[in-house]
């Protein structure tokens, strides 16, 4: 089969590693991969992208019929659309109703509810109204749409209704379960906190220093490391300073994350919102037990009380007994570290989500009413 993917960069967040790890394991399977990237999108991650999926640019002033022509050339079986921002021309709509071959659509975030009172608390605005469009040509015109995580999937069922239901699947997003996980050595010795993401307000990095620092007056020996860029960088390395905090290191973005998790033995995700964070899973699978908040999808990758611990968001104290739970008791974390590596390969291993994943391609080809031939180029334009 001929897959391509449309992603909008290759940074090093959870879309664009989500894509290039499946589209690296259905390449393993001789599937043809492409992944359509815009020829300003970041390329940051594309150093591991896997030798046989093929990177093709995308001009942003491309039109429809030259998108399609492209299709035509790559022989593409089946389109999967993971952008987050419509491209000049090829945004949802366009891209659903003249598509030259059958797209299924990955939502890697809940599905919005377009509800009366929020349309009254937005008013009439452009961008709200653009929203609504995207939303129903989105539901009308692609083939298939994938929800990555079970909530999200409740909600779309609500949101796009019996008519479109059909064309509606839950699969969650997989990682590579890893051979390696994180030492004895290291899992039963002094408390090391990871936090991986963006330092941002959203991500609660600030927060987990703060918990830290509380921290380290029963366990002088706690670190922390937080790996990730941000606008509150600034304000984290003054608080360190200010406060003296011990056994902290700002590691930046980095390609690889996994040898930092493995000289951890606690991860940390405060977060204010958040989807289904690739973090939760790529610590789960190392056998290191999470804290992290109950939006959405988190609670899907970290059983509470089992793999990890849920706290309410914007909640610092409730951070800090989890933390004070975790570091005071090794064994516990071992515990939770190995009931999360066992829960992660259970439920997120990438190898069984891409046996499902071709099932639903294949589905999908079946039952579009789309041909594999380009039409006229006069009847493309919208």
């Amino acid at each position: 089969m001929n897959i391509a993917f449309y992603v909008n960069d290759l940074s090093l967040t959870g879309t664009p590693e989500f894509v290039k790890l499946t589209a690296g394991e259905l390449a393993r399977r001789r599937h043809t991969v492409y992944l359509l990237l815009p020829e300003s999108g970041d390329l940051a991650g594309e150093a591991d992208l896997p030798a046989n999926v093929r990177l093709c640019s995308i001009p942003r002033s491309m039109t429809v019929p030259q998108f399609n022509r492209r299709l035509r050339e790559l022989e593409v079986d089946i389109l999967d659309y993971n952008g987050w921002a419509p491209l000049t021309h090829l945004n949802y709509a366009v891209i659903g109703r003249t598509a030259a071959v059958p797209v299924v659509a990955h939502y890697h975030c809940m599905v919005a509810r377009l509800t009366l009172r929020r349309l009254l608390g937005y008013g009439l605005r452009p961008h709200t109204l653009v929203r609504m469009f995207k939303d129903w040509s989105r539901k009308r015109y692609f083939d298939g749409h994938i929800v990555c995580y079970q909530a999200a999937y409740d909600r779309a069922r609500v949101v796009f209704g019996p008519m479109n239901r059909h064309k509606l699947y839950s699969l969650p997003c997989g990682i590579r379960i890893p051979e390696q996980q994180v030492d004895d050595d290291i899992m039963l010795g002094p408390p090391h906190i990871i936090q991986v993401g963006k330092l941002t307000m959203q991500k609660g990095p600030l927060m987990t220093l703060q918990a830290l620092h509380r921290l380290q007056a029963e366990f002088p020996a706690a670190a922390l490391t937080l790996v990730g860029q941000g606008e509150l960088r600034t304000e984290i390395a003054d608080y360190i300073h200010t406060h003296q905090v011990r056994n902290v290191r700002l590691v930046g973005e980095v390609q690889s994350v996994q040898p930092w998790y493995l000289q951890a033995n606690i991860n940390c995700l405060p977060s204010k919102w958040e989807a289904m964070p690739f973090v939760l899973k790529e610590a789960g699978a190392l056998a290191i037990p999470s804290i992290t908040t109950g939006r959405d999808g988190q609670p899907e990758a970290v059983l509470d009380g089992h793999t990890g611990f849920i706290i309410p968001e914007d909640n610092p104290e409730a951070l800090y007994r989890a933390m004070v739970r975790l570091a005071g008791d090794a064994a516990l974390r071992r515990q939770m570290g190995q009931a999360a590596r066992e829960h992660i390969r259970r439920h997120f291993a990438i190898t069984d989500m891409c046996d499902e994943l071709v099932k639903i391609y294949k589905h999908t080809i079946r039952i579009s009413p789309r041909k594999r031939i380009i039409k006229q180029e006069s009847a493309l334009y919208v």
